[in-house]
């Protein structure tokens, strides 16, 4: 079980930058750019597996048995790790009897050598990681990626149009967000 704890306070793309990359000066359109910058930036971190901008977020499992891997990137830190006793007592975990092995495609969590997981109550949620995961800076590609859906959305305002085919999403963006998602050799 995965959820969002804290979300980003900012996004990852200026506002000022995506109005100056569709070359608009005044305000009339400040709330519309405003929505479609945030949905490109959401839809760019979807694509990816990448959360974009620093965000806190809980991840619930079993007791684990082996290497628990951590379901968002990149991870900035590992908070808190709380669990459920056998007598469903909420405890806290000693971070330090903890390794934490980080790239930006992968976070794993194991004990360390003579540690153990701690022992839970069986249940779906007994073992608990609290984590920062987003870039403080998002990679250029991302960042040009979420600039080219914000055009889009901005020219393409409509699904479809009567009378002619869905417009696609640029393939540029495809390319851009390929070389940053979760499991590319190159990121």
């Amino acid at each position: 079980m995965l959820k969002r704890t804290v979300a980003a306070t900012a996004l990852p793309v200026l506002f000022e930058d995506a109005k100056m990359h569709l070359r608009v000066s005044d305000a009339a359109e400040d709330v519309l750019i405003q929505g479609i910058l945030a949905a490109s930036c959401e839809l760019i971190g979807e694509k990816s597996g990448r959360v974009m901008a620093p965000e806190t977020w809980e991840y619930a499992t079993f007791q684990p048995k082996s290497d628990l891997k951590l379901p968002k990137n990149p991870v900035v830190s590992v908070t808190s790790i709380t669990y459920s006793d056998p007598a469903n007592a909420t405890q806290s975990a000693n971070l330090a009897d903890f390794d934490v092995v980080s790239d930006p495609d992968c976070t794993v969590i194991s004990p360390k050598p003579g540690k153990t997981w701690p022992t839970c109550i069986n249940r779906a949620d007994a073992f608990k990681v609290t984590f920062v995961a987003g870039y403080a800076s998002i990679p250029d590609a991302l960042r040009a990626a979420v600039l080219l859906m914000v055009g889009h959305f901005y020219e393409n305002r409509e699904a479809t149009v009567v009378g002619t085919s869905a417009v696609e999403l640029p393939m540029a963006v495809d390319a851009l967000v390929a070389i940053h998602k979760v499991g590319w050799a190159g990121a």
